[in-house]
């Protein structure tokens, strides 16, 4: 017998679906029904609705009043544990009963999950329009119709996305559109999200100047999504924070100090026109390079072993860098440092130099002052000893034979009177001279030391001259190399040579002409400057005791003459300019004498 099209419909019907009778009394089960519990009709009909399935709550009321309501498998099917039932109730020719549609598993959640959706879009703040794989507005949200109001008219389920759109754009709604993705890519269906691509966004000016970030997600088949958010209070913190930006930049590029930023490795990401300056270097050559300094701070610690090692409690490090600058020089710069941290890990760093080279230079001045100052006063009180000795000398000699002869002038003889009156002479001839050297060298240990660039050669020169007279009397061959310039008092340097020439050209061997060589070399940081002569020489023992003022090798004035303090005169020269003066001991042809001057003074 051929089934009624009812029939037909209720076994294609895919949603489990059951006829009862008033009792619960199972009279016909769809294909759907028997697959999704595992049941055959045999064992279906006739059975009671819970033999299978246990409502919760009285599904007869819920049935009268065409209610839904969850159940629970009471065989615990893997395939539909639990669901939801669709309970109506139908009366037909004096028969009567339910229709009861179950949602089962994965049907009933994804409805659940729509719901939920739909509920988060009608109550998120911000404007949302759901899509259709047509294009076509699926949902939208109250904030949406809000902010859509200016197309009421076209505003509804159903319309296209295209038609929308550009309704929208044309009146305004959306402004002026600033981003790099272009409108028609949303009308034309053109931007497909990925994981790579990212959604599509657009910044977008409404006419009452508020900004509004649209971001809109399609899959490749068209369903999409677009979500508006008002980002105007976003925009003007952006603008402030640009406007403090180019503030800060303006600031730091016009500061005197120099300043650079470094990122977690310490390489350069930023530096200011100071020391683009001051370097010669654009910002751009700068850029990657490590800006760690290559030597070790004054202290002699190692400076990229402290940044290495610094840690958020103690991030600062400070120190002094000769460093080269644009003109080939060198400058010193004081940096003031500090390693920045995030959650404890390194991030970048902050560097600030300032150029002290003059307050260097003049802290380096009082040092090299006070060094001088301590110098003099030590070499002043040993010469005050030897000053005292060779004064009281003399005077005693004085004081002695003016006792004699007073005692003889009481005695009435006068025989020897011219002979005592002889030594008082020679004695306070002795006392003016050594009076006299005493004045010279204090000129020379007081005076403050006035440093210029001067060619030594010239000084050398100046120097013979001022001895033109003894060198000619002695027939004296003065023989010098080709001298360098030298950072020196060129007074103090010209009494220096003149006083060691003098010596030489005074202290020659009978019968042979004084010779007389004066060349120099450099040696680890220092200018060495050799006087050398033929002369009688100096006895080694006395390698250091030469150089104390008025001690005398050489005891009779008649063959030598002198006081003691010409060498005395080298040496305080010599320590004026933090060097050294010694007499070099294996040199048998005469004297040597070996000055050592700094060429970093």
């Amino acid at each position: 017998m051929e089934e009624s099209v009812s029939v037909q419909l209720f076994k294609a019907m895919r949603r489990p679906t059951l006829v009862t009778d008033d009792r619960g009394v199972i009279l016909e089960a769809n294909p759907a029904f028997l697959s999704t519990f595992e049941l055959d009709s045999a064992k279906a009909i006739g059975q009671h609705l819970t033999d299978f399935l246990e409502p919760l709550g009285n599904w007869k009321a819920a049935g009268v009043n065409g209610l839904s309501m969850t159940y629970r498998h009471s065989g615990a099917s893997s395939l539909a544990p639990s669901g939801r039932l669709q309970i109506n109730r139908y009366e037909s020719s004096g028969n009567s009963g339910f229709f009861i549609f179950i949602d089962s598993g994965t049907a009933f959640e994804a409805e659940e999950i729509l719901t939920a959706l739909s509920y988060i879009v009608e109550n998120f703040p911000h404007p949302i329009l759901i899509w259709g794989k047509s294009a076509e507005l699926l949902k939208y949200n109250d904030a949406a119709k809000q902010r859509f109001v200016a197309i009421s008219d076209l505003f509804h389920l159903g319309q296209d996305r295209q038609v929308l759109l550009t309704a929208a754009r044309d009146r305004g709604v959306f402004g002026t559109n600033n981003k790099e993705h272009s409108f028609d890519q949303v009308l034309q269906l053109q931007y497909v999200t990925d994981k790579e691509r990212g959604p599509l966004i657009n910044e977008l000016q409404a006419p009452d100047g508020t900004w509004h970030r649209v971001t809109a997600y399609f899959s490749p088949d068209g369903w999409g999504a677009s979500f508006y958010e008002d980002i105007s209070e976003l925009r003007r913190a952006q603008s402030e924070l640009s406007t403090r930006t180019r503030e800060f930049e303006l600031i730091l590029q016009n500061v005197p100090d120099f300043v650079v930023v470094a990122d977690a490795d310490f390489r350069v990401n930023y530096v200011n026109a100071s020391y683009e300056e001051a370097t010669s270097r654009t910002r751009d050559s700068w850029i990657g390079e490590r800006c760690l300094p290559d030597e070790d701070g004054d202290d002699g610690n190692d400076l990229e072993e402290m940044f290495i090692s610094a840690t958020p409690d103690s991030p600062s490090i400070s120190f002094d860098e000769w460093m080269r600058v644009e003109d080939g020089g060198r400058r010193w710069i004081r940096w003031r440092c500090r390693v920045l941290f995030d959650g404890g890990e390194r991030s970048g760093m902050i560097k600030i130099g300032r150029d002290i080279t003059v307050e260097y230079e003049q802290e380096q001045h009082l040092r090299q002052q006070s060094s001088e100052l301590a110098k003099k006063n030590e070499s002043l009180e040993r010469f005050a000893a030897v000053v005292s000795h060779d004064l009281k000398a003399p005077l005693r000699h004085i004081a002695i034979f003016a006792d004699m002869v007073v005692e003889e002038v009481g005695k009435e003889h006068y025989e020897q009177l011219p002979q005592f009156a002889k030594h008082i002479q020679n004695s306070a001839v002795r006392m003016d001279g050594v009076i006299k050297r005493l004045l010279e060298y204090s000129k020379v240990a007081y005076k403050t030391v006035s440093r210029h660039h001067v060619p030594l050669s010239d000084i050398v020169v100046q120097a013979v001259q001022n001895l033109e007279s003894q060198v000619e009397n002695a027939r004296a061959e003065i023989l010098a190399s080709d001298l360098p310039y030298y950072f020196g008092d060129p007074d103090l340097l010209r009494q220096l040579f003149q006083n060691l020439i003098g010596n030489a050209v005074k202290y020659c061997r009978p019968g042979q002409r004084p010779r007389v060589r004066i060349y120099c070399a450099r040696e680890s940081g220092n200018l060495q400057i050799f006087v050398e002569d033929n002369g009688i020489g100096i006895d080694p023992r006395y390698a250091d005791s030469i150089f104390t003022a008025f001690r005398r090798l050489h005891k009779d004035e008649t063959v030598y003459d002198g006081f003691g303090i010409g060498l005395a005169l080298c040496k305080q020269i010599v320590d004026s300019h933090l060097g050294s003066i010694r007499l070099d001991t294996s040199y048998k042809g005469g004297a040597r004498f070996v000055i050592e001057l700094p060429l970093k003074s």
